[in-house]
């Protein structure tokens, strides 16, 4: 990356930053859209699945040719095994190499035991904490950035059919 660009997010003003407490503060969306912005600048390709039926995985990445999956979590109170539990059926369904479970809280024991016998990363509080220094992720106060946004903030609810047919008829007659 360019070296100005990462010397800015480095000196970005502390208040700009999304903190651990701001995740918790954030829907569940956001913060998935957040944890995918952090892995876009440890260098993965990152794709965020829809919110329903996403079989335990919120997203999915991709670096040197390994698929990752990873199921994010913002709870204040520690993080089951149920997570590591759907990381694993995520990584069947979209048959990737690596799993890992990203939580604002810790992790209950029976969760890292799960995840050590299966080797699911787990990123707890603290590790989010961390990397959220490493890789600073500016908050959007009032607008969209280019990344959150999507195909339904493109298209307009109510199409005209109508006015466009008329249009093509006065283009042809």
């Amino acid at each position: 990356r360019n070296q100005s660009i990462e010397l800015f997010e480095k000196n970005l003003d502390v208040q700009d930053r999304a903190t651990v407490d701001d995740c918790l503060g954030m829907s569940g969306g956001k913060f998935e859209s957040t944890v995918g912005k952090i892995f876009e600048k440890m260098g993965y390709e990152v794709i965020q699945t829809p919110h329903t039926g996403d079989q335990g995985a919120d997203l999915i990445l991709t670096k040197n040719g390994e698929k990752t999956v990873v199921q994010t979590k913002r709870w204040k109170n520690n993080i089951t095994n149920d997570s590591v539990q759907e990381v694993l059926g995520a990584k069947e369904m979209y048959d990737a190499m690596h799993g890992i479970v990203v939580g604002s809280s810790s992790f209950a024991k029976s969760a890292v035991t799960l995840a050590k016998k299966a080797g699911i990363q787990l990123i707890d509080r603290n590790k989010l904490k961390t990397l959220l220094n490493e890789y600073p992720i500016t908050l959007q106060k009032n607008s969209n950035s280019i990344s959150d946004i999507t195909a339904e903030d493109i298209y307009l609810d109510y199409v005209d059919y109508k006015k466009i047919i008329r249009e093509i008829m006065q283009e042809f007659l």
